[in-house]
């Protein structure tokens, strides 16, 4: 199976709602509650995609409770480390009748402790034994010990599991120095970690070599709706999924994306094919609501018309 580490885990609530402006009174025409936190979201991917998948991640509370039955419903494989406080509700607004994406705000996490850390590093070991890769993904509660995330992914490492991350900021600086498999991050956090200029595709691929530098062995930068780089040892690739007629919301489409990758991955595809079903599980993902929600059918018609060309033969 694929194990899938979601540091911060939620209750998302998905708000339709008509005509929707700042300042105004307004009445939810239709709402969506399911688990969320990044992991859990390219879990759900992985899970679509027909792979076994388990996940884990911290959970607090009433909430958390109410989190890990809706995980439990959905058929997620949950292994939750139970920590004080209360996970945190996000919402995401979705207008159909506007043209923006959807607005999504969350709330704050539950702090966490160096022994709350040390209880989630011995549950991710113990599944790790049973999976052929582990995915991380999302931000680290307040309080988290960056050595302590960086030395389970080094140690990950040692015993010879591949593993991706998607995380920023500090977090990600500090597990780069442990050299992990694959990093995923998406133009914005790159350029602000290794101070990548501008928003072009030169940019974008100065940013993956400087990650590559500092420890990543590959790295994926993804650009929204203009696809996404690879850089690896050996070769580079832009990937480019077809447009959508049909957007809905870009929420959770990045972690979508990393279940898609992971399936590939897990399943021994050549890079090319990894890059494509990521590629598509992230474009199917923006024509239904929720994170790392979407149809098999919507993946399919999409996976033949992902575009993947060499770095060295795209117009910069």
């Amino acid at each position: 199976m694929i194990l899938c580490v979601s540091a911060t885990t939620g209750i998302e609530r998905t708000w339709v709602v008509p005509n929707f402006v700042k300042g105004g009174v307004f009445r939810v025409q239709a709402e969506k509650v399911s688990p969320s936190g990044k992991g859990v979201n390219a879990a759900r991917a992985v899970r679509t995609l027909g792979e076994p998948v388990c996940t884990t991640g911290f959970t607090a509370g009433r909430m958390g409770r109410l989190f890990a039955r809706l995980a439990e419903d959905e058929g997620l494989n949950g292994r939750w480390v139970w920590v004080v406080g209360e996970t945190r509700t996000a919402v995401a607004i979705h207008d159909p009748v506007g043209e923006t994406d959807a607005t999504l705000i969350s709330a704050p996490a539950p702090a966490v402790s160096r022994e709350d850390w040390v209880r989630l590093h011995r549950r991710v070991l113990a599944e790790a034994g049973k999976a052929l890769m582990v995915g991380f993904a999302g931000s680290l509660p307040s309080g988290s010990p960056l050595d302590e995330f960086a030395g389970l992914v080094y140690e990950l490492g040692r015993r010879g599991i591949p593993v991706w991350v998607d995380c920023d900021g500090e977090a990600l600086r500090e597990v780069l120095k442990g050299r992990p498999g694959g990093v995923k991050i998406n133009a914005r956090e790159a350029a602000e970690l290794t101070g990548a200029a501008g928003d072009s595709l030169t940019s974008v691929h100065q940013a993956a070599d400087t990650l590559r530098q500092m420890g990543a062995r590959q790295v994926i930068v993804t650009m929204g709706d203009r696809g996404a780089l690879y850089m690896g040892e050996q070769e580079c690739w832009v990937v480019q999924p077809p447009g959508v007629e049909e957007f809905v919301s870009s929420v959770g489409s990045g972690d979508a994306f990393l279940g898609g990758l992971l399936v590939g991955l897990a399943r021994g595809q050549p890079v090319v094919e990894c890059l494509r079903s990521a590629a598509a599980a992230g474009a199917a993902n923006t024509l239904t609501l929720g994170g790392g929600h979407f149809s098999t059918a919507d993946y399919r018609k999409i996976l033949p018309e992902v575009r993947i060309t060499p770095f060295e033969q795209f117009n910069t």
